[in-house]
Parts: structure tokens; C-alpha cells; sequence
């Protein structure tokens, strides 16, 4: 499993049982059409950054990047559904506990929401991450 395809099913996971029908993803450089009529809906991307070698001898690698998350309401929609999706991307991929290969290494930074000219609220959220990977 790659780092991506880790963090987008512990996502998907989220999405599939946050409201009584699924909220749509946008998978980077995947095909997607923001639902009509406008409901929820979640971006994500993944910024993998450095990868060194973690041990003297090489048989270690670290890699470390951002994991960001959009959370996307209708605008007008006030800020009490916009809230409650951040919060269940923030609960998704806590510190604590470790899931998978991938950690999670701080609480996810949230920024001001945005507004679109399309109509749509956003509020990003950024997790950094890393991973460790044994060479054989």
C-alpha cells in the first residue's frame, strides 16, 4: 500500500459514514464534478517532501510531507456543517493513535474559510506526516 492510497481509504472511510449518504471526494488528478445540487464534498492532495536515509548503515528510509484536506459546504449554508466536516477530518487523522504505515505527526492545521466564486465555502486542513520504510 502507498502512502497515498493509505491516507485517501482512511478518508474514503470517513466520508462514507460521516451523513447518511456518502460525501463525494476529489482525488487529485482524478475526474470530478462538484455534486449538483451543491452538498458537501472533500478535496485532498498530497505534498510528499524530503526522503532520507534514517540509519547509518541505509536500511531505513523516512519519508515526510503535508497531507491536505478541503472541506467544501454550499456558501450561505452558515458555518455549523462547514465546522462539524473539519472536525470529522480532524478526528480522521489524529496523533494519536498510530494507524497503518503512515503517521500522522501533528494535530491538522486549519486556515480561515475561503469563499469560491463558484459558490462554495472552504476551510483546508494540513497534516504533516511521515513514513517509515525497512530496506531489505
Amino acid at each position: 500500500m502507498t502512502t497515498r492510497s493509505e491516507l485517501e481509504i482512511r478518508l474514503k472511510a470517513f466520508a462514507d459514514t460521516f451523513t447518511t449518504v456518502p460525501i463525494p471526494i476529489a482525488i487529485e488528478n482524478k475526474s470530478f464534478t462538484r455534486p449538483n445540487p451543491p452538498t458537501p464534498y472533500l478535496e485532498c492532495f498530497l505534498a510528499k517532501g524530503d526522503t532520507i536515509s534514517a540509519t547509518v548503515d541505509a536500511m531505513r528510509n523516512r519519508e515526510r510531507g503535508v497531507w491536505a484536506v478541503n472541506c467544501y459546504v454550499p456558501s450561505n449554508a452558515g458555518m455549523g456543517k462547514l465546522e462539524e466536516l473539519v472536525q470529522g477530518v480532524l478526528n480522521t487523522f489524529r496523533v494519536i493513535p498510530k494507524l497503518g504505515t503512515v503517521s500522522i505527526e501533528a494535530p491538522g492545521n486549519t486556515s480561515k474559510m475561503v469563499l469560491d466564486a463558484a459558490g462554495w465555502a472552504c476551510i483546508p486542513i494540513t497534516f504533516p506526516y511521515r513514513v517509515e520504510t525497512q530496506l531489505t
